[in-house]
């Protein structure tokens, strides 16, 4: 008998080892990844970013390139388009790797092209294109990029020109937005970075590799953080597994063990007696899971090697960290069920009906596991609090299921025969049929969350914009081309253009930025970055007073803004600008309609107290598409203009969130093909019971085909998580509406993710069907 059941246990304690290795896989690794691929992706061991040149006075031990990052129009074959320049040195980047079809660099008077981007307009070597005052010849393109240090603005596909060129393009000029970035190798670079801070101007920063990494840095933190509600379903899935495995295990011992407790045997023999052939098992387990994992990371590998940046996932820690999971999770559950056998009285093992473990000690241990898995700084009274509020919050889910199931109970003893079968099938696998309707919920739950996260959170963004919203800004516009372009280009009439002076954030009221609120606020992007400062003396359109006095002489603010980085009125802010500093307080706050798609401001300065500086101007207007052609005489006439449009930047926020949503769909699929596995586990241990049941119905006389017991359970089980979920999504969308001001609806056709998953389930149940048949 125990040799039997060692075959099952080995089976669930497999899975429940991949599945740990799985959700470990892609979030800790990513995790792993930014902090191990972080010099290769800044590329360096520090970054000084400037708005100006620097000369940095470094010693003969470090290794330094340099590169000037900022937006431009390129024109190719009459078509202007919206690029990312990039002015690189010979030896940029220290670290990784900039590929291009090219095998040497960048020739004077030439360009590389994202390889991309060149196939979708038809660039060849040797084409020419128009960037700035000249035009330039393509000379290669570029297939892989490294670095992934970029401005927000960088949402445009990438051109690459030689440092020394920057000149000869007229683009670069005291008022051009742009970004210069110095790449630093070396030993010893914490030490050469609070020398750097110490000695910098305020408007540089110093990037450090641990720090945002851009695109790729922003996709991995949401993925992690989007992940740990499907990652705590799949590690409870995981506790499930053992759970039923081992509940299975002394269910079948239970006889066995009465039998040496009638006879006397001492509980540490009988102890031994229970878990020598569970070692045996785990022991078998673990080195068939970490043949498998190896393999699988391999394989992994493999496929990571395709992508267009250097990804890789470290074998050793992905092993050791799961086997760690697996072998608390297995100790854990293995204690409880043996000081539940041992406990148990002669005649109830004796009748095989061992006392059941403690439900809520089995949530708090998996919760706790889980817990140490996700949590990267322990701090232990806020790591205990979360345990035992995720377990408190799992078993209110389950009481709460198990709730409604016991209500459907009392509506069934109301029907007929049929009825009160199915009802006697809740009332033997109330706990178990709990779990099902639990998990399957969440799960749907999750899925259609994403499916309106990837078909709704950008068109309702969009659907805020007025009608004929502006869909593009026009920068570096300089003053004297103003009037040139309102008459060149008709949709330009009725723009206005703003004065643009670039300036740092980098102190309120006398105290250092850094510092601010404990320094709480030093990663907000409002003191990382060169703001667009304007002067006038008249509100924009969109903008309304809502506090303090307009015009004056002091600072009109954003409300937005002074909420996130807690002003006030009469705060007194300290800015950089071209080296020197300005300080006003705030005297009026705004009300600001950012959906207007207008060009808007975090401060309006008084024209006093910028008109000795040099500015660029600004302008917001809609561009008709019968008018794209413009765009490409407007970089005839004006190379220095740049029109940064909005269609790109949707795009990319759409790619984004795609990338998001295919890792949840791939993570929340993984999770669901266990819990697949765990159903079918669970219907394995009825299969006797079962056979029983129906042979009992034959015997009485009863039609199998009018009273379908096995299905008729599985499908109130799954009709009952479909309503939970709908119900569930539907407070979500509701909470979604709220928090970020949005337009998201129910949409039927998510119910056809929930219907493929159901599908699926309910194919298995039919095979299991038959089989009892």
């Amino acid at each position: 008998m125990i040799k039997q059941n060692a075959s099952r246990l080995f089976w669930a304690f497999l899975l429940s080892f991949m599945l740990l290795l799985a959700l470990d896989a892609v979030p800790s690794q990513l995790v792993e990844m930014k902090s191990r691929y972080a010099s290769t992706w800044a590329g360096g061991d520090l970054v000084v970013k400037s708005p100006r040149h620097l000369d940095l006075d470094l010693m003969s031990q470090y290794q330094v390139s340099k590169s000037i990052k900022m937006s431009s129009m390129m024109l190719a074959d009459d078509t202007a388009h919206l690029v990312h320049l990039q002015f690189i040195e010979d030896n940029y980047p220290l670290y990784g790797q900039l590929k291009s079809s090219s095998d040497v660099p960048i020739p004077q008077g030439g360009v590389w092209v994202s390889e991309r981007f060149a196939q979708q307009i038809g660039l060849r070597e040797g084409d020419q294109v128009a960037i700035g005052d000249q035009e330039w010849s393509v000379a290669g393109f570029v297939t892989k990029q490294d670095e992934q240090i970029f401005d927000f603005e960088a949402f445009s596909p990438s051109v690459f020109m030689r440092y020394d060129d920057q000149e000869l393009t007229g683009l670069i000029t005291p008022t051009s937005r742009l970004s210069i970035y110095t790449y630093i190798a070396g030993p010893e670079v914490m030490a050469l970075s609070a020398k750097l801070e110490a000695t910098l101007s305020k408007d540089a920063r110093i990037i450090k590799p641990q720090e945002s990494l851009g695109r790729i840095e922003r996709i991995i933190s949401q993925v992690v953080d989007l992940l740990w509600a499907v990652r705590l379903v799949g590690y409870l899935m995981a506790g499930f597994l053992f759970h039923l495995a081992l509940e299975g295990y002394f269910h079948y011992l239970a006889q066995d063990v009465g039998t040496l407790m009638a006879l006397g045997v001492r509980k540490a023999k009988r102890l031994r007696y229970i878990t020598q052939p569970l070692l045996q098992v785990n022991l078998l387990v673990v080195t068939l899971g970490v043949v498998l994992s190896i393999v699988s990371i391999y394989g992994l590998n493999q496929a990571l090697a395709l992508l267009p940046m250097t990804l890789t996932l470290e074998m050793m820690p992905l092993v050791i960290r799961t086997l760690v999971t697996y072998v608390l999770m297995a100790s854990a559950l293995v204690f409880l069920h043996c000081n539940s056998v041992l406990n148990t009285p002669v005649i109830n093992l004796m009748r095989q009906h061992p006392r059941s473990i403690n439900y809520l000690l089995m949530f708090l241990v998996c919760s706790g596991i889980a817990i140490y898995t996700q949590v990267v700084s322990w701090d232990i009274t806020g790591v205990s609090i979360q345990i035992l509020s995720l377990a408190v919050i799992c078993l209110f889910v389950y009481m709460l299921i198990y709730g409604l199931i016991y209500l459907c109970r009392y509506g069934l003893k109301l029907g007929g025969t049929r009825a009160y079968m199915l009802l006697n099938g809740l009332r033997l696998y109330g706990y178990e049929y709990t779990f099902v309707v639990m998990f399957l919920s969440v799960i749907l739950t999750l899925g259609v969350f994403v499916w309106h996260a990837q078909t709704q959170l950008i068109s309702s963004w969009q659907a805020t914009f007025p009608d004929n919203a502006s869909n593009g800004f026009l920068i570096g516009v300089q003053e004297r081309e103003v009037s040139g372009l309102k008459a060149q280009f008709s949709w330009l009439n009725e723009a206005d253009f703003y004065p643009i002076i670039k300036g740092r954030l980098i102190d309120i009221n006398d105290q250092d930025a850094n510092s601010y609120e404990q320094g709480r606020l030093k990663d907000h992007e409002a003191l990382n970055r060169q703001l667009n400062l304007t002067m006038l003396s008249y509100l924009p359109p969109n903008n309304e007073i809502i506090e303090g006095t307009w015009p004056s002489e002091g600072l009109s603010a954003d409300s937005g803004i002074m909420n996130r980085l807690g002003l006030k009125l009469g705060d007194r802010l300290t800015f950089l600008l071209y080296g020197e500093e300005v300080s006003l307080p705030i005297t009026s706050v705004r009300q600001v309609d950012w959906r207007s798609m207008r060009a808007n401001f975090y401060f309006i300065f008084p024209v006093s107290a910028l008109e000795q500086y040099p500015a660029s101007y600004m302008a917001s207007a809609y561009l008709p598409p019968e008018h794209r052609d413009d765009l490409a005489l407007m970089q005839q006439i004006y190379p220095g203009v740049t029109y940064l449009d909005v269609a790109l930047f949707i795009e990319e926020a759409r790619q984004f969130v795609d990338y998001i949503a295919a890792s949840m769909t791939g993570m929340i699929g993984i999770v669901s093909i266990f819990g697949l596995l765990a159903f079918m586990m669970i219907f394995q241990r009825q299969h006797q019971q079962k056979k029983r049941q129906m042979k009992a119905m034959k015997k009485l006389g009863l039609d199998l085909r009018q009273y379908p017991v096995v299905q008729d359970e599985r499908r109130f089980l799954t009709v009952l998580a479909a309503m939970l979920s709908i119900l569930l999504s539907v407070l979500i969308i509701y909470m979604m509406n709220g928090l970020l001001t949005v337009s998201w609806y129910f949409d039927v056709n998510s119910i056809f993710v929930m219907l493929l998953m159901l599908v699926t389930a309910l194919s298995i149940d039919a095979l299991r069907a038959r089989q009892l048949k």
